[in-house]
C-alpha cells in the first residue's frame, strides 16, 4: 500500500464535503471478518491498521486522528451491500477502504459511484473494477488479467 495514499485522499474528501470540524476521521472497511478468507483479509487491515497508527502518531490528517472501523459481510455480495447502504443511510460514510472480493467489490461500485463514496485500494483485481476507469476508486492492484500478462512475459 502506498503510505500517503489514504492521507491524501482524506484530506482531499474532508475539504470538500467540509467535515473538517468533526474529530476523528473514520473510514470503513466492509469484507470478511468470518470465512475463508477472514485470515488473509485480516493480514491486509493489521498492515492498514499499522500505516494508520504511525500516521495518526505524526498527527493524522490535520491533526485528527483516522480510524478504521470494520463490517463483516462474510464474502457475500448482498451483505456488502446492506453494509454500505445502512452506513450512507446514517450519514456516517467518508470512504471505503480495502474491500475485499471481486463479488463484493463489483456489487458496491454502482452504490458508491451514485452515492460519490471513495473507494480506496479494493482487495480484488477483477476487470470490472479496473475498467472502465472510475473516478472514485483508487486501485492499488492491477487486474487479474494484467497480472497473468506481467507473470507470462517474465517467464519467457
Amino acid at each position: 500500500m502506498r503510505p500517503k495514499i489514504l492521507a491524501v485522499a482524506a484530506a482531499a474528501w474532508l475539504v470538500a464535503s467540509g467535515a473538517a470540524e468533526q474529530s476523528p476521521i473514520v473510514v470503513h472497511h466492509i469484507g470478511p471478518l468470518t470465512g475463508m478468507l477472514a485470515a488473509s483479509n485480516k493480514e491486509a487491515l493489521d498492515g492498514a491498521k499499522l500505516y494508520l497508527d504511525a500516521l495518526n502518531a505524526r498527527g493524522g490528517v490535520q491533526g485528527r486522528p483516522v480510524q478504521l472501523q470494520t463490517l463483516d459481510d462474510a464474502q457475500d455480495p448482498e451483505k456488502t451491500v446492506e453494509h454500505l447502504q445502512t452506513l450512507i443511510a446514517g450519514n456516517q460514510l467518508l470512504a471505503l477502504m480495502l474491500p475485499r472480493t471481486t463479488p463484493s467489490t463489483d456489487a458496491l461500485l454502482p452504490v458508491s459511484a451514485q452515492q460519490g463514496v471513495p473507494v480506496i485500494g479494493p482487495q480484488a483485481g477483477g476487470s470490472a473494477i479496473n475498467q472502465p476507469p472510475r473516478r472514485e476508486v483508487l486501485t492499488l492492484r492491477a487486474s487479474y488479467q494484467k497480472e497473468a500478462e506481467t507473470a507470462i512475459r517474465q517467464q519467457r
